[in-house]
């Protein structure tokens, strides 16, 4: 059923979904513990903290588990906080769809609403497989003899998982537009898989080709939590390579 334009729903306030964070953090100490248990005890001292294109260490530091954690732990670190904030700025944006500078028609509100709701778990699982890989990836940079192909499986992994997100998310669009079409003034508004609409002050809007959500970026903090989310599986590739 299409909804009328003129009749605006009473849509609730998403719940913070915490199954991802948890899951997020669950694995993460899973898999330090036993990288604590058993590849801490045979690195040599002082250990490797970087390694170059032939996988040949070229930096260390003193063995000690706070030096181990830092290096385990960089990367889950920035992905976990990263779930964290998606998760509230989705909860905090799905209270203010009907609200002022918010939804303009019925079925813009249905599809900012099923936006966030299917957001919340499909960036909640991407981001956790993200976390898992980052923290393989550097457990297995840490044993004492790596696993030469263990950086490129890890980049294909990523790769692999990204293009499994996008494919999902457009899945679900297409469901959610057939369900509640856009009209032909929100469609002007598309710029590329971004919004713009510096008249709009929500920082993320249903839902662009390909991805289940887009930015606007009519205004800063748009810019910024694009560039924030989008950039930031190769911020942390940044980071681990240059640790």
């Amino acid at each position: 059923m299409i909804a009328r334009a003129n009749d605006m729903p009473n849509l609730p306030k998403l719940p913070f979904n915490w199954v991802w964070p948890l899951i997020a953090i669950g694995s993460t100490v899973a898999l330090t513990a036993l990288a604590l248990i058993v590849f801490y005890p045979n690195l040599p001292d002082p250990m490797p903290t970087h390694w170059n294109a032939d996988l040949e260490a070229d930096s260390w530091s003193p063995k000690t588990v706070t030096n181990f954690l830092f290096l385990l732990l960089l990367g889950p670190v920035i992905t976990i906080l990263t779930l964290l904030g998606v998760q509230a700025m989705l909860v905090m944006q799905s209270g203010a769809i009907t609200g002022p500078g918010g939804a303009k028609t019925a079925n813009e509100a249905h599809r900012q609403w099923e936006t966030y709701k299917a957001t919340m778990t499909h960036m909640g699982w991407y981001l956790c497989l993200l976390n898992v890989i980052v923290l393989v990836m550097v457990i297995n940079s840490l044993r004492a003899q790596p696993f030469a192909a263990g950086f490129v499986l890890s980049l294909v992994a990523i790769g692999v998982a990204t293009v499994a997100l996008v494919w999902v998310l457009l899945k679900k669009e297409k469901e959610i537009v057939k369900k509640y079409p856009r009209s032909p003034e929100d469609q002007a508004k598309r710029w590329g898989i971004f919004f713009n609409d510096p008249d709009d002050k929500r920082i993320l809007i249903e839902n662009s080709p390909g991805m289940n959500f887009t930015f606007n970026v009519g205004h800063t903090p748009g810019k910024i939590a694009a560039a924030t989310v989008l950039g930031l599986p190769i911020l942390i590739l940044v980071v681990v390579i240059a640790v």
